[in-house]
């Protein structure tokens, strides 16, 4: 089986395990959505880049289409690569949520529902990922939250990792106890 031994559920996982890291998503049936024209009988998913938008949650870049096979991954450019950014967010769903033009550059974001796809962290391939470097650090760069936020990202504060919302980690739920009256519960709701 090989590579496909390695894939894992993406709801199944702690947001630390694809924060900051390309990946690859086992995702055929949402490109075929997104990009129906660009997808071969051979396509079977995406590499992606993965970071945290504090409003919006955990987002993955797109990055290129890709063939999974038993012992390799082959990557191509979609023929927009240079022109079209597309931007999948943590939803239910495979919807499209919204398309946006700037000049000669197009934005679309999608959902991607954790419960119906796999992912492979590239380090597993020993993908070379030095290409997107660029990339990388200009999504860096334009969501960094700031020294505390990373902290609180961090595994230093994992014991709050139950109370964070699954696809949001910054957005921690507060429960309230008061001796002699009942516990209140405030945020993810």
């Amino acid at each position: 089986m090989g590579l496909y031994d390695e894939l894992k559920n993406l709801s199944d996982i702690s947001f630390r395990d694809i924060y900051h890291r390309f990946i690859y998503i086992h995702c055929r049936e949402l490109l075929l959505e997104i990009m129906p024209e660009e997808i071969n009988d051979s396509i079977t998913g995406a590499l992606a880049y993965c970071y945290i938008d504090r409003t919006e949650g955990i987002s993955f870049r797109l990055l290129m289409t890709a063939i999974m096979k038993p012992d390799s991954l082959q990557v191509f450019e979609y023929s927009h690569w240079s022109d079209t950014i597309i931007i999948m967010r943590f939803r239910d769903g495979n919807v499209k949520m919204s398309e946006m033009h700037h000049g000669n550059t197009s934005l679309y974001l999608y959902a991607l529902d954790p419960k119906k796809y796999k992912y492979i962290d590239l380090s597993v391939v020993s993908f070379n990922v030095d290409d997107f470097r660029d990339i990388k650090d200009h999504i860096d760069e334009q969501y960094y939250a700031g020294d505390l936020v990373e902290e609180f990202r961090s595994e230093r504060f994992m014991a709050l990792d139950k109370y964070r919302h699954e696809w949001y980690p910054d957005d921690v739920k507060v429960i309230l106890f008061e001796e002699g009256k009942e516990p209140e519960t405030y945020g993810l709701d």
